[in-house]
């Protein structure tokens, strides 16, 4: 059985791959809130549907759309419901204080207040914070017509007694958060829709402020009903507001508001009256704020720079003019907009230095980070990792260098060594992304300023990336070591040796870069370079282009350069997508745009040995040699993973686990895989073929032994634990033949049956009404029958469950008079079972009866 488990792995590998692991895009750019009592969830909208998302490792924990009563799933919906009464989308939605209420409203001007239910947790659990995998949603109310048009904003207050909606038209409603009424409509609020709603943190029972397009800001008081509108400040649309009490101002309680393109403006509230206290003009652009503590504040800017500025009083009096903004420290996060600055655990004081507070912070470009402010001295701490949201296209990947990963084909690698290993993941966006394969934690690395093409990896760590931006930067850890600036665009790179990396240019040409040094340029293609390999032992380099020639060139070390030793076309093609090396014999193997993989043979030329064809209209995009280069792994343009057998020239398996182009396939362990491409998912494949085959070779064991067992008690003529055994290992024929082989007397039915257990006698119930068909064992049959109905009471018959029988149906109707009702499509009952008996009985017994009706004419003629 070693022997054999042996070659199986050997011949037999990547033949039964399963997705063991799936990352999703979790964030698509919409709205997104924490919890907010700290709880390590966040919710943000996706494409008319609510993603709730664990924050410790970006984990998609459910889903829940508008259709019907709000339907709660696993992931996102890949398909809509066609019926249009029941299609609807979330357009917004709000979190209660306590985080036991979500808030959504819909395209079609609905409102509806979801419950959120938290299992409880079990006594073993040291975690304070509920449990984030066992959140369910309950429905409480839904507003029964459409009592508000056009809800863009959503707001509740503190008490969790009122909601407020703001609307297109610029009025807002307020209604009962435990009934849905209307309580009371702000007409005409705004001359433009609303843009945000925030509760006065210093009337929180009674006012509200609304902000709106057109640059005004309103205070709206319950208890009066009247809106007092504050000083006209800003000349664009106000973006944030947040509020204060500055400790050296006497506790002044002050409210700051920001404006796209705008000056940031202070406003004193007293008497219930808002007044402006100071308008302070920034050369920067802020689109977020947030107030961390009583004079810290945090803004973010179109540009991905976080401020940390602090408030400071410059005079004495009180005199609003001598209130400055002081920055104290920036950090860039991102090259794109920052879309909101929240605090995860609520206001900081100075006494809680121990524990700094957390914020979380959303970018344009659908990523989620989080850091720690310092209260003492107004130091920002981003953590490394971060949420990736939505990776619309990812285009190229590379394994960080590991103990146990060499690379290539290795399949002596260990298969705890995937969730220790990182990726360097090259997306549609200007960000080299560093992924944990284990928890799908991500680090960005922020340089580039438009979409990175390729990534490689050097194995000290060092990692290379080429972007549209006409750059290659190498960077160690998350910072920028060297920047090599090109003519033209680079569009792929390779590792060689030390800090040497190869770089395909867009107009054909390779260039061998040290750091940022160019020592070698090679121009052998006409067309963009799509690829590039280099062999394990360093001396050889291939490269494919869009001209369709593959080059071979060797590298000298010493020299530094690349020459070109042969180049050769594949006529049925016009384009070379990836070319890559055998670790294991000199051969390579190349994708076409065709669908064909061509195996090459390196030495003393470029010749073609073997052409493996796949379907015309579906180019294969990347390969892979694994199983000591006996097999090949191919994804192409239409989602699908291929393994390739050279051996026979043919496809072995295929799996269909993507939507759209898989750009890039690796290897992770002996046994593990990983695959990206355009449909934003990270597929980590697990290859079982191996336990499978071994789990076979023991059940055909089993198998065998127990037939020999079998044997065994027919032989010693104990013939019940035989047809016990026969049972259990559904031998049906075996059973039947033991029964035959030897005249009916000299078996104890009654004892064989009153012997079973209630799953071994249901099986038997199920096979004597099938072998009843058969004139051979009717006889049998009817016996065993006999005993069955006359030893057991009839309801515990009926609560035997029959196994394998179906129902024929013609025409829609099942005749129980007719013997063929055994051959069935449906599952049958026992009364049909037993009906369909009968009516095969009575054919036997007619023939019986006709035989003995034919011998008794014969005798009297």
């Amino acid at each position: 059985l070693a022997y054999t488990s042996q070659r199986v792995m050997q011949t037999l590998l990547c033949k039964d791959l399963v997705v063991q692991r799936q990352h999703r895009c979790s964030y698509t750019g919409g709205t997104a809130l924490h919890s907010r009592l700290g709880n390590d969830w966040i919710v943000c909208l996706n494409n008319g549907e609510l993603t709730f998302v664990w924050s410790k490792t970006a984990e998609i924990l459910f889903n829940v759309n508008a259709f019907g009563d709000c339907v709660q799933t696993l992931s996102p919906l890949s398909k809509t419901i066609r019926n249009q009464h029941q299609m609807d989308e979330i357009a917004n939605f709000c979190l209660s204080s306590d985080d036991e209420r979500l808030i959504i409203a819909t395209r079609h001007n609905f409102v509806r207040v979801l419950r959120i239910v938290y299992a409880k947790e079990s006594a073993e659990s040291s975690s304070s914070s509920k449990v984030p995998n066992r959140v369910i949603l309950h429905k409480e109310w839904k507003t029964s017509e459409r009592q508000v048009i056009g809800i863009c904003r959503l707001l509740m207050n503190d008490a969790n007694t009122l909601l407020f909606c703001g609307t297109v038209s610029g009025s807002i409603v307020c209604l009962d958060a435990e009934y849905g009424r209307v309580v009371h409509k702000f007409s005409d609020v705004h001359m433009l829709p609303v843009t945000l709603l925030r509760v006065n943190r210093f009337q929180p029972t009674h006012q509200i402020l609304s902000c709106g397009s057109d640059s005004s800001i309103q205070c709206l008081d319950l208890r009066n009903k009247k809106m007092t509108r504050l000083p006209q400040t800003h000349q664009s649309s106000v973006t944030d507001i947040d509020f204060m009490t500055h400790p050296s101002r006497r506790q002044q309680q002050l409210m700051l508001s920001i404006a796209i393109n705008d000056c940031v403006a202070i406003y004193q509230f007293g008497a219930g009256v808002f007044k402006t206290l100071r308008i302070i003009d920034t050369k920067y652009s802020f689109t977020a704020m947030r107030v961390v503590s009583d004079a810290w504040l945090v803004f973010g800017d179109e540009n991905g720079t976080l401020h940390v500025n602090k408030l400071r009083d410059t005079g004495s009096g009180g005199a609003g003019n001598k209130l400055k903004l002081t920055q104290v420290a920036t950090q860039q996060i991102c090259n794109t907009m920052i879309k909101s600055v929240a605090l995860v655990d609520g206001p900081a004081t100075a006494a809680n230095e121990s524990n700094p507070p957390r914020l979380m912070v959303t970018t344009d470009d659908c990523n989620v980070h989080f850091g720690n402010f310092a209260v003492a001295d107004g130091a920002l701490t981003m953590d490394a990792s971060v949420i990736v949201g939505y990776n619309d296209e990812i285009l190229d990947m590379a394994l960080m260098p590991s103990s146990n990963n060499d690379g290539g084909d290795n399949n002596d690698q260990t298969d705890s060594d995937s969730e220790q290993q990182r990726v360097v993941l090259a997306s549609n966006s200007c960000n080299v992304k560093l992924v944990d394969v284990g928890t799908f934690k991500c680090s960005l690395l922020v340089g580039h300023t438009d979409v990175v093409m390729s990534v490689a990896v050097s194995d000290c760590s060092l990692i290379a990336s080429c972007s549209k931006d006409k750059s290659v930067r190498f960077w160690r850890g998350r910072e920028c070591v060297a920047v090599h600036a090109c003519m033209c665009a680079p569009h792929c790179l390779a590792f060689i040796s030390d800090t040497l990396f190869v770089c395909g240019m867009h107009d054909g040409s390779l260039k061998l870069l040290q750091l940022a040094k160019c020592v070698h340029t090679n121009a052998s293609h006409a067309s963009q370079v799509n690829h590039i390999d280099v062999s394990g032992n360093r001396k050889y380099v291939v490269s494919c282009a869009n001209d369709g020639k593959l080059c071979l060139f060797t590298f000298s070390s010493e020299e530094q350069q690349l020459t070109l030793v042969d180049s050769s076309m594949y006529k049925q093609s016009e384009v070379i997508w990836t070319v890559r090396f055998s670790a294991h014999d000199k051969v390579l193997a190349s994708a076409h745009d065709n669908g064909d993989i061509c195996v090459w043979r390196m030495l003393p030329s470029l010749q073609t040995m073997k052409v493996l064809q796949a379907p015309a209209n579906s180019p294969t995009l990347d390969l892979l040699f694994v199983n000591y280069s006996t097999q090949i792994l191919a994804t192409d343009c239409l989602g699908s993973v291929r393994v390739w057998s050279l051996k026979d020239s043919e496809c072995v398996a295929e799996w269909r686990k993507h939507y759209d182009k898989i750009w890039r396939v690796a290897q992770l362990s002996s046994d593990t895989y990983m695959s990206v491409g355009c449909d934003s998912l990270i597929n980590i494949w697990n290859d079982q073929t191996l336990e499978n085959e071994r789990n076979r070779l023991k059940q055909v064991h089993t198998t065998t032994m127990n037939k020999t067992r079998i044997n065994n008690f027919i032989y010693r003529k104990n013939y019940k634990d035989a047809v016990k055994l026969c049972l259990a290992l559904d031998e049906p024929h075996k059973l039947f033949s033991l029964l035959l082989s030897k005249p009916l007397c000299e078996f104890d039915f009654e004892e064989i049956v009153l012997s079973l257990q209630h799953t071994e006698l249901s099986t038997l119930l199920t096979l004597l009404m099938e072998y009843n068909t058969n004139t051979k064992y009717s006889h049998l049959c009817q016996t065993l029958l006999h005993i069955i109905y006359s030893q057991f009471k009839m309801s515990d018959v009926l609560r035997l469950q029959i196994n394998r029988t179906l129902v024929n149906e013609k025409n829609n109707v099942v005749d129980l008079n007719t013997p063929e009702i055994l051959l069935s499509n449906k599952k049958q009952n026992f009364a049909q079972m037993n009906s369909a008996c009968i009516a095969y009985s009575t054919r036997h017994l007619k023939r019986v009866d006709d035989l003995l009706l034919k011998i008794e004419l014969l005798s009297t003629m």
